[in-house]
């Protein structure tokens, strides 16, 4: 931690050298001092090790313009946003206490429930819930009503391995996927289509057959469930160690 002048005086080699060393550190360490330089210049850096700030002078010489701040327990820099941390402008928004002292307009629904349309006020809605003055937050496998995620958004897809014990390793609105032999699969859906018009597409790779191997295709397809064969260039169902199936519908 070093702060210098940055006035290099006429001296002696060693003495000049000296000198000149404590410059350098002081500016590859961007002033880092517990104290305000006693010199400073437009746009230079400071850390300011007293409050752990990252900081730069303005172009009029006359402030300080604080960047962030450095954790330096957790190794990590937190930004700035208009004089205030991005992390305590993230807790103030998120502050239920801080909503509805603007301008606001009544949805014509009770405690706990959000409309569905985009005409606040009218009848159609969904209960969250939550109580008034909560705010409903989205977690893994929650599912937004359909206003806030269109029908062409992906509603279901699976990752598996079918060599073997079948095994899923991730899926989203999945039941269950049963083995009916070798390359023939049922998957079953959590959430029922609302019909059997949506769209499906599948991939898949790795070890299974000695001859190239075609997609996927579904050999049965109903609103909860869908049959999937998987079979080589040849016709005959193999196995592969992975198939991933996506599903894209109302329901």
């Amino acid at each position: 931690m070093s702060t210098h002048d940055m006035n290099l005086a006429n001296a002696a080699g060693a003495s000049f050298r000296s000198d000149l060393n404590l410059a350098l550190v002081a500016l590859v360490s961007k002033f880092s001092s517990a104290t305000e330089p006693a010199d400073t210049w437009a746009y230079m850096w400071w850390i300011d090790t007293g409050n752990s700030l990252v900081k730069q002078r303005n172009a009029d010489d006359d402030a300080w313009i604080v960047w962030g701040a450095l954790d330096q327990t957790n190794d990590y820099f937190l930004p700035y946003l208009e004089g205030a941390s991005i992390k305590t402008l993230l807790a103030a928004k998120a502050d239920s206490s801080s909503l509805g002292t603007a301008s606001t307009k009544d949805t014509g629904t009770a405690s706990g429930e959000v409309p569905l349309n985009s005409d606040l006020g009218s009848a159609s809605t969904k209960d969250t819930g939550v109580t008034n003055g909560d705010v409903p937050i989205i977690g893994a496998g929650d599912k937004l009503p359909e206003s806030i995620i269109p029908g062409e958004a992906v509603k279901a897809w699976i990752n598996f391995d079918s060599t073997g014990t079948i095994s899923i390793r991730d899926s989203f609105n999945v039941t269950s996927i049963t083995d009916n032999g070798v390359g023939d699969f049922t998957i079953t859906w959590d959430t029922d289509f609302a019909d059997v018009n949506y769209a499906w597409v599948g991939t898949s790779t790795g070890i299974g057959s000695s001859v190239s191997i075609g997609d996927p295709f579904a050999s049965h397809q109903f609103v909860g469930s869908i049959s999937i064969d998987q079979t080589n260039s040849l016709g005959g169902r193999v196995d592969r160690s992975y198939i991933g199936i996506i599903a894209m519908g109302d329901q």
